[in-house]
């Protein structure tokens, strides 16, 4: 009787766990045009737990039960927070353009992204202009030259031996 009354408890626990979460699904447009925009960011806020939106602007998220915040954010737009009800499972963002018009993101050797007006050493830019203007075999050996204080060196003269800046 015991064996059967723990059973009974191994089949309830997952239905439980099940009942702990939700998905919440929803769309990501732009402001102005209504135009879907992919690649934007929801997540919850305070935690690592998001999506990315796919090329039609949708998302779907699975998030706990009860009340909660969602952020949704894009390069070049504002962000913008949500708060979330019990229940809902839909959640929908318009997004408004960024009024500073974000030109690009800083990518730092810690694998992370940072503003340029927040980073914490210098910061030199190269347009696709100026990386196009002269042919070259590969982007380390365009850059040579054009960002002042850094040192190009390649490893070997054979194709594909690479550079170190």
């Amino acid at each position: 009787m015991q064996y059967l009354a723990l059973a009974g408890l191994f089949a309830i626990v997952p239905l439980m766990a099940g009942a702990q979460t939700r998905e919440v699904t929803g769309k990501v447009v732009e402001a102005i045009t209504g135009a879907p925009l992919a690649d934007a960011t929801v997540s919850i806020v305070g935690s690592q737990i998001g999506a990315r939106t796919n090329e039609k602007g949708e998302y779907r998220l699975q998030v706990p039960a009860g009340d909660l915040t969602l952020l949704a954010r894009r390069l070049g737009s504002k962000h913008l927070a949500v708060k979330l009800p019990a229940g809902t499972t839909t959640a929908n963002f318009t997004l408004e353009r960024d009024v500073l018009e974000l030109e690009g993101v800083t990518v730092t050797g810690q694998a992370t992204t940072v503003d340029r007006s927040a980073a914490a050493t210098a910061v030199a830019t190269v347009s696709a202009d100026e990386l196009n203007r002269v042919p070259a075999r590969s982007i380390e050996s365009n850059l040579a030259g054009k960002v002042a204080g850094a040192r190009l060196f390649e490893n070997s003269g054979a194709p594909g031996g690479g550079s170190q800046i």
